[in-house]
């Protein structure tokens, strides 16, 4: 994502105060971009209501690593830990994540995830090839609470949309707040909350099904 796009998109949140969560990556480990710093950096010296959160897959982790994101103003940590040998250690840490545990096992702001490589997963708006009955699908709220930002500012159904196939504007040259009550993402959510899935959705078999409405 190029840094104007990224500052607007911190910006426009500033200006509508908004005060939940941002994700510093969509498809991508946020660990390699080398601008992750000044990204913290950059939010924070907006708004201290922002909460910044990344999910990695902690490779590139080092418990300095993970004090100087927290001293930044990183708010969580979600660390998915993928293994070959999950059924024979199954709550075996990859080695280099160890020293993190000891030091950030009991902190709230940092999640360790057991995966495994060949745990199942949805088929991701249709992008894996899957055989799935529609009666299988449950409850979706992706469109209804989180706004998804592609690298070049398109905004997208949701983060299952790998191929950027549905898009209601562009931060660039939209309102985040027009493009958060299109018309046509609109459309998505009624058709979710009437038991339907159309477009993107209907070859999408995954759900969830946190309590939208609480």
């Amino acid at each position: 994502m190029e840094w104007d796009c990224y500052t607007t998109i911190i910006d426009q949140l500033c200006k509508m105060n908004y005060n939940g969560r941002v994700a510093l990556m969509l498809s991508n480990e946020p660990l390699l971009d080398s601008r992750l710093c000044d990204m913290i950096k950059y939010a924070k010296s907006k708004s201290q209501r922002l909460f910044l959160d990344i999910t990695t897959n902690g490779r590139l982790l080092t418990v300095e690593f993970v004090d100087m994101l927290f001293r930044l103003g990183l708010d969580n940590i979600n660390i998915n830990d993928y293994r070959g040998d999950r059924d024979k250690y199954p709550q075996r840490l990859s080695p280099n994540l160890e020293s993190i545990y000891a030091a950030y096992g009991n902190n709230p702001k940092v999640s360790f995830k057991h995966r495994r490589l060949d745990e199942y997963l949805p088929n991701y708006a249709g992008n894996i090839p899957q055989s799935f009955k529609k009666e299988d699908f449950g409850f979706c709220n992706y469109p209804f609470r989180k706004l998804t930002i592609a690298y070049n500012g398109d905004v997208l159904l949701c983060c299952d949309d790998f191929m950027y196939d549905t898009k209601f504007g562009n931060i660039m040259a939209n309102n985040i707040l027009d493009c958060w009550y299109s018309p046509q993402l609109d459309d998505v959510r009624f058709s979710l909350l009437e038991n339907k899935r159309i477009g993107l959705c209907e070859r999408c078999n995954d759900s969830q099904d946190y309590n939208t409405f609480a």
